[in-house]
């Protein structure tokens, strides 16, 4: 994305989670990311571009905060940390803090939804190079890393849809690690 991109996309996510996107105009995400609204349609040209282009700024950025802190780490256990912290629990507390904020995540129609197809795809590769390095383990166990990687992505989404409060998604969020660190041999 381009900076203007980005620019918008983050205003627009803003605006999104306070109004909800079928009630949030272009108008509104023009005054928040401080440009004409001119300007807003000629990067994006209507709002299922928005829409679309704002689920993508989200988790791209969720994609490179997880992997720049990965780099700092060595252990499975400490990069499922990383990745759960901003892809579960961050989410979750984003999605359950404003209602409205669900229309992101469940992609609201055709545009956002397809969008979520192919962030769903980006986050699996992220996960099967993560689960990659333990397939020789995960083979005993009848599973491989792109199985594994498919698994703990819908893990992950049903536990920021459906946990009930931070404690729930929290010990769902062990308890996953658990199973993970099992499978690979790494507990």
């Amino acid at each position: 994305m381009t900076e203007k991109e980005k620019v918008i996309a983050e205003a627009a996510l803003r605006v999104f989670a306070r109004y909800g996107v079928k009630r949030a105009t272009m108008n509104d995400v023009a005054q928040e990311a401080d440009l004409v609204r001119q300007t807003l349609y000629n990067v994006f040209p209507n709002k299922d571009a928005l829409l679309r282009g704002t689920i993508r700024f989200y988790a791209d950025s969720l994609r490179q905060t997880v992997q720049a802190e990965w780099a700092g780490v060595e252990t499975l256990s400490e990069k499922l940390d990383i990745l759960f912290a901003h892809f579960v629990v961050s989410s979750w507390q984003m999605l359950h803090g404003s209602p409205d904020a669900q229309d992101l995540d469940r992609g609201v129609n055709a545009e956002g939804r397809a969008e979520l197809l192919e962030v769903g795809k980006r986050t699996r590769d992220m996960l099967a190079g993560l689960f990659a390095p333990y397939d020789s383990r995960l083979s005993s166990a009848g599973s491989d890393h792109t199985l594994l990687a498919d698994f703990v992505q819908n893990a992950m989404n049903g536990i920021k849809h459906e946990g009930e409060d931070l404690d729930h998604v929290q010990s769902l969020v062990a308890t996953l690690k658990a199973a993970v660190l099992s499978l690979t041999g790494e507990m």
